[in-house]
This record gives structure tokens, C-alpha cells and sequence, in this order.
């Protein structure tokens, strides 16, 4: 009777860590700051040297170097393809790429030259797949609100999108050059973020610069939906640019969407988001006293972390239960777990594929990194640890972290480009087995094709690659006894494009 009750739960367990982002293979290497790294592939940040190189301010030290809102991807074995910021990219070897520059057109709609301006945005570049091509990812470049406070242009902070496509460039990667620098929208905040949907699509989620108005763009199979986005309407501040800097980020179950504001308005925002809509609703005020720009959820999305400042301009780091069901008990959870002493300059803080918190540590060189070990506890016992690890020799995160994780569509369906409008359908029995079973599907002849089995802790337990011979797949897996009886998930990925089943093994 013990192991009915069980499988459920185990079920639910095995969802929720699919669904989660942070902890894929993609994320596993961070680009950030002046040529500074982090390769998760061991298991814990091991301090790289990247190209990464932001906006020259015309000084020297730690500071010469202003840059926000840097991204990075790995393919799905966590190797490195390409890296950048908000107007130019890097590939593996840390060199640009031929075409990538100027994503963002130097041009305001005044006609003046902002070749030095919206480069350094709080999220300025949002990496996200080409549903359906395994080659090819948008990249989505905001521009922060330097046109509008220097020139009064009010068609200021554009969102622009181009291609990058990883055949070109001798397999290094470049932007299609009939797609780069296409605009989107304008008069948005510096809050950008990318958020699985439930139907093999993806939502980029922007904000208004002026007003609690929050909007979704498609992204599916058939590309980007720019005309007609979800409008949300969430928030407690209208007035020019109340939400112009800070961070959104969304918790690792995709329910809660965090706003950070520390210009024209201060304050922390908690909201509800749907990944099957695009909508977000039911905004909390959590703070509105402090200055707050970084944040991040803990992996059980049950806690919250902010970068804030207070009066004196001291930068703290503080933790929130979100659990809770009410702004009121929300506040009265807040504990600040780590303090600096005049600390006043934006951080920002990133859940890291160990399941670790990260920020930029507060040190004179901005060499160093600090860590939440266990962000899931509560208070003080989250162990909030300064200098954990130290940058490669030269590098400093100063202003800087990697602010947007990238993410894959989830529940896609497999296709056979072949075949017309023939959808996959794959099967797999017996369900349950001893961890011996046939799968069998359609699957496009010639392609490699990987399949994953995944335990109810998330954690990949088998994984094998192989090269399509034909359209049907007759496939036998034979596990043996080497798995523990329990809820499994099958994932099978080919043609950029992937299928999960649940299966029991019971003996």
C-alpha cells in the first residue's frame, strides 16, 4: 500500500525537475564582466577566461569595463558555442563573430549616434532556440534607457531581435545577415527574461518602462509572434520610467515572476505568471522602501533572494519565504543574510546548475565570486559565503553577471520534416517492465538521435547516442536490474526536437 501512495508523489517530483531550467546542460558555462568565466561541467565553477568585454569608460582597474545583462549557451553535452552582450557576440574561442556587431542598429530615431549607449543593459540578451532548427537561436538585444535620459528620444530602450545560425563561420557560428537588428517593440524597462511554455513554445517577457504593463512574445514552431503580444497589466507604479532598471526573474516552476526597481521607483514586485498563457497577475508589493536591482529563487522555489540598499547605501543580501500566502507575511519573512559595509553598485544574483546561488563578490578587484550554498533553508542557514571562488587572473565581475539563463521548449513533439504534416508518436512498452523495453517511433532517417532516462530526482541516470538508419525506430533497451524500482522519464531528442515518457520500473 506504501508504494501507491508513493508513485505519485515521486510522479510530481520528476515533473517539477524537468521543468526546471537552471540545472540544464546549456547553462553550464557563464560568460560575464571583463573576460571572466565560470564552467559548471565538474560539477562546481571552475574560473575560465572568456573574450567578454563590455563598455570602455575610459579608466583603468577593475572599473574600466561597464557591462550588464551578458548570456552564454553550451550545446547539450555542456560545450560552449557562443557568448555575448547586448550588441556583440563571441564564440567558443572567445573571438567576435565576423557579423556580430551592431545588433542594435547606432542610430535613435533622432538620428543621433549612440554607438556608446545601449550596450549595457540590465538583461540585454536573451539567447533562445529556433523551435524546430537545432542550428539556429534568436537573440533577443534591449537597450538601455540612455537615449531617452540624453536625448529625449521617446521611442527610446527598443527590443530588437536577429538570427544566429552555428553552421556559419566554419561551424563557429554568425548572424544571418538578411536577419540582424529587426525591431520589436520600444519604451521598455531593462527587464527581459525567457520562459518555457507547456506546448513546445517559449514566452520572451518584457516591461514597460512607465507603467505596471508587462508583455509576452511567442515564441513557437513558426517563429516569433511580434504583432500580437500578451498584454499583462501587474504592478503598483505609472509615472516615466518607474520601472526603468532591475531585474525580473522567474522561479525555476515558472509560477512566480520577481520585479526588482531601484531608479525612479524602489521596490520588489512578486507576481503570478502562466506559462500555458504568457499572462502574469496578482502582483504583491514586498518592498518599496530600498533600492533593489539583482535577485534570484531558490531551486524549491520556496524562498526568494534580493539585492538591496538601504539608507546608508550598504548592499544587503535578503532572503523571503514566497511560500507564504500573504505581502504582509511575506515581509515580516524577510532576513538579511549578508551585508557590506557601503556596497552601493548594482549585483546580480544567478541560480547555478549545482543548484548554488551566485553573485559578484565585494571585493576592490571584483575577482571573486560569493555563493549561497544551500538556498533552499531558511535564514541564516542558507550560508550565504563570501569568496568562494576566485576569477582568472586579469578578470573581474565588476557590474556584471551572466543575468538571463537560457531555456528549451518542453513537451515538443517529434517530427519527420519528410513527411509532411506527420507527427511522431512514440511508444514504449511494457510500462511498467523490469528495465527491459521496446521503444518504437518515427523518427527522420540519418540524424542523431539521443536518448536520456531521467530518475524522479532529476538526475540523468542513462544516456545513449545514435545515428538514425531509418524512419521507424525499433529500439530494445535492456537496463537490467541496475535501476531501483520507481517513476522514470524517457526523454528521446532528434531533429532539435524531443518527446518525454513516463515509465515504471517495478520488479
Amino acid at each position: 500500500m506504501k508504494n501507491k501512495f508513493l508513485l505519485p508523489v515521486l510522479f510530481l517530483l520528476s515533473i517539477t525537475s524537468l521543468h526546471a531550467q537552471y540545472n540544464i546542460k546549456q547553462n553550464n558555462v557563464w560568460a560575464f564582466g571583463y573576460h571572466a568565466g565560470l564552467d559548471f561541467n565538474t560539477g562546481s565553477p571552475v574560473a575560465v577566461q572568456t573574450g567578454i568585454e563590455g563598455l570602455y569608460l575610459g579608466s583603468t582597474g577593475p572599473n574600466a569595463y561597464f557591462i550588464e545583462g551578458s548570456a552564454s549557451v553550451c550545446d547539450s553535452n555542456g560545450h560552449l558555442l557562443f557568448y555575448g552582450t547586448a550588441d556583440s557576440i563571441w564564440d567558443k574561442n572567445g573571438h567576435r563573430w565576423p557579423n556580430g556587431y551592431s545588433l542594435m542598429p547606432h542610430k535613435n530615431s533622432l538620428g543621433n549616434d549612440t554607438s556608446y549607449e545601449g550596450a549595457s543593459t540590465d538583461e540585454g540578451l536573451l539567447i533562445v532556440p529556433v523551435i524546430g532548427n537545432p542550428n539556429q537561436y534568436y537573440l533577443f538585444c534591449l537597450e538601455d534607457a540612455s537615449d531617452l535620459e540624453n536625448w529625449g528620444d521617446m521611442h527610446a530602450s527598443r527590443l530588437y531581435y536577429s538570427i544566429a545560425d552555428m553552421t556559419l563561420n566554419g561551424g563557429l557560428g554568425d548572424i544571418v545577415t538578411t536577419k540582424k537588428g529587426i525591431k520589436i517593440d520600444s519604451m521598455l524597462s531593462e527587464k527581459m527574461i525567457a520562459i518555457a511554455g507547456n506546448s513546445c513554445d517559449i514566452w520572451v517577457l518584457v516591461h514597460s518602462m512607465d507603467s505596471a504593463v508587462f508583455r509576452a512574445y511567442h515564441v513557437t514552431g513558426s517563429g516569433i509572434d511580434t504583432a500580437h503580444p500578451v498584454i499583462s497589466h501587474a504592478g503598483y507604479f505609472d509615472s516615466t520610467a518607474a520601472y526603468n532598471t532591475g531585474v525580473i526573474k522567474v522561479s525555476p516552476d515558472r509560477s512566480k515572476i520577481v520585479v526588482c526597481n531601484h531608479l525612479e521607483k524602489t521596490g520588489i514586485e512578486l507576481c503570478s505568471f502562466d506559462p500555458n498563457t504568457g499572462t502574469v497577475s496578482n502582483a504583491l508589493l514586498i518592498d518599496s522602501a530600498n533600492r533593489t536591482y539583482g535577485a534570484s529563487f531558490s531551486p524549491d522555489n520556496s524562498k526568494l533572494y534580493v539585492k538591496r540598499w538601504d539608507a546608508s547605501y550598504n548592499m544587503l543580501t535578503s532572503q523571503y519565504n514566497v511560500g507564504l500566502s500573504t505581502a504582509i507575511a511575506i515581509i515580516n519573512s524577510r532576513v538579511t543574510v549578508d551585508s557590506e559595509a557601503g556596497g552601493g553598485y548594482d549585483t546580480d544574483l544567478r541560480l547555478g546548475p549545482d543548484g548554488k546561488i551566485y553573485c559578484d563578490g565585494f571585493t576592490s578587484t571584483r575577482d571573486s565570486m560569493d555563493c549561497i550554498k544551500f538556498p533552499n533553508l531558511a535564514g541564516t542557514s542558507c550560508q550565504y559565503t563570501k569568496n568562494v571562488v576566485a576569477l582568472v587572473s586579469g578578470s573581474n565581475a565588476y557590474h556584471a553577471m551572466p543575468a538571463t539563463e537560457f531555456v528549451k521548449p518542453l513537451n515538443c513533439v517529434l517530427s519527420v520534416p519528410e513527411m509532411g504534416e506527420n507527427e511522431q508518436t512514440i511508444s514504449l512498452y511494457p510500462n511498467p517492465n523490469g528495465g527491459n523495453f521496446i521503444l518504437k517511433g518515427r523518427v527522420a532517417k540519418g540524424n542523431e538521435a539521443v536518448i536520456e532516462i531521467i530518475n524522479s530526482l532529476g538526475q540523468s541516470v542513462y544516456k545513449e547516442t545514435f545515428i538514425t538508419t531509418d524512419n521507424v525506430l525499433n529500439k530494445q533497451l535492456s537496463l537490467g536490474n541496475s535501476m531501483p524500482p520507481g517513476v522514470y522519464f524517457l526523454r528521446l531528442t532528434a531533429s532539435g526536437e524531443y518527446k518525454t515518457i513516463s515509465f515504471l520500473i517495478g520488479y
